[in-house]
């Protein structure tokens, strides 16, 4: 968290975060008082209120106390009084007063496309009306005597959202360990609540298929598109409504959906307005770069995207769209144009492919396509049950039956894991690594 006065001066707040994170451990704090079902609301007018004051009272000693006081109190005075009692309640009125939603921020880092730190500010008050936008599409049953448990971390923007400020926004009690294994939920049975459970596509990978020994309500996932397999894991294990978020470090929550299969469109919120433009800005009626305005999404200056969708017919007055893929994502490839994320679709609903990640290369000044391997239980039958030379061409005239015989694979490199990132992304660079030193 930083304090943004009249320059771009850095205030340490993670303290706050930190504290509320240790003090959840081995307990459940939240709130005292009661949340109506599904009401996502802000105390009053903002967030933190007295009743906020309470429970960082609660959770923070007097030497993380002192630590924050005298962060903040360099550049707001009035934040140095002496007594640690005293501070907690100038804090509250601090944090609820509206010219403070925009003078406070917190700065994330994101790699984006590039893979090199970014760093990313939003104010609390971008957090708060994200929330707002938020509200207009969660299932009421995610704050219904529900426990908030998480497997990502509360050090970027999704899980600074959705495993931080709603939950005690929604005064929904925080489980502050992050979760990491499967095994690791039955600690959760003796709070005696049901689960609002953020998550992430590396986690949901990584099911074994057994049965959730905690009832969860909502379980929620961003950071990448979740495929069928992966799908009907999550809802054999945990047996509630699934929420996808489609978004970025940069600009929040952009779509959302509720999928039954993979291939469902996304939906605009009600909040947001979603436009096509080319690579200059201006607005094209076929597929094009996503342009989203929203009052949480750059300070409500229209923000274009990296990502290739098509909108769809208005319908019952909700926008929506199919998410194409990335703009860096579709290449030429002898003067035709190739989706890479539609391949790895494409490839990855072939019975012998778990996973894939599917990339360019070049080899002796011409241009293929390689595709890097995780293989389903068929598909390690089949390897083990001929020479892997008879494998690949079997594979390759399976899957030319579905695409161009140009987009299909040229090579293949068979793994365990993908792989990943720090955010659990596909590490691509990684990727054509491997084949360009194949081919070289």
């Amino acid at each position: 968290l930083n304090a943004d006065v009249s320059k771009p001066a850095l205030t340490d707040l993670s303290v706050v975060f930190d504290a509320y994170r240790s003090a959840c451990c081995e307990s459940v704090t939240g709130f005292s008082g009661s949340v109506k079902s599904g009401d996502v609301r802000r105390k009053g007018i903002h967030a933190f209120t007295a009743e906020t004051a309470g429970i960082l009272r609660d959770i923070l000693s007097g030497n993380d106390i002192t630590g924050v006081r005298d962060s903040l109190s360099e550049q707001f005075p009035g934040l140095a009084v002496g007594n640690p009692e005293d501070f907690i309640a100038v804090l509250a009125d601090f944090m609820s007063d509206p010219l403070n939603e925009t003078r406070l921020c917190i700065t994330g880092l994101t790699s984006g496309s590039t893979g090199l730190p970014k760093r990313v500010p939003r104010t609390l008050g971008d957090f708060y009306r994200e929330i707002d936008c938020v509200s207009g599409f969660i299932l009421p049953s995610y704050a219904e005597n529900t426990l908030g448990a998480a497997t990502v971390t509360n050090f970027h923007a999704y899980g600074v959202l959705f495993r931080f400020l709603l939950p005690v926004i929604s005064e929904i009690p925080v489980y502050g360990h992050m979760l990491e294994y499967q095994e690791q939920f039955v600690r959760l049975k003796k709070f005696g609540r049901n689960l609002f459970l953020v998550s992430n596509p590396g986690f949901f990978k990584r099911l074994d298929g057994k049965a959730c020994p905690v009832k969860v309500n909502l379980m929620m996932s961003a950071g990448g598109r979740l495929n069928r397999e992966v799908l009907d894991k999550a809802g054999s294990v945990y047996d509630a409504p699934l929420l996808e978020i489609y978004g970025s470090t940069e600009t929040g929550v952009m779509a959302y959906r509720y999928p039954v299969t993979a291939e469902e469109d996304w939906c605009v919120p009600e909040s947001s307005i979603a436009e096509t433009v080319d690579g200059n800005g201006n607005p094209v009626d076929g597929p094009g770069l996503i342009r989203i305005t929203a009052a949480h999404v750059n300070g409500g200056i229209p923000y274009t995207g990296s990502d290739v969708i098509c909108l769809n017919p208005v319908r019952d007055g909700r926008t929506s769209f199919s998410l194409l893929g990335r703009s860096d994502r579709i290449i030429k490839l002898e003067d035709n144009r190739v989706s890479l994320d539609e391949l790895e679709k494409t490839v990855t609903g072939h019975e012998f492919i778990r996973e894939c990640a599917v990339v360019k290369y070049e080899h002796n000044g011409r241009e293929f396509i390689g595709a890097m391997l995780v293989l389903s239980e068929n598909g390690k039958w089949a390897y083990a049950a001929e020479t892997p030379g008879r494998f690949f061409i079997r594979l390759r005239n399976e899957l030319s039956r579905g695409m161009v015989r140009l987009a299909v694979p040229r090579r293949f490199i068979i793994t365990d894991e993908l792989p990943l990132t720090d955010s659990r992304k596909i590490a691509y660079r990684k990727v054509e690594r491997a084949f360009n030193h194949e081919s070289a």
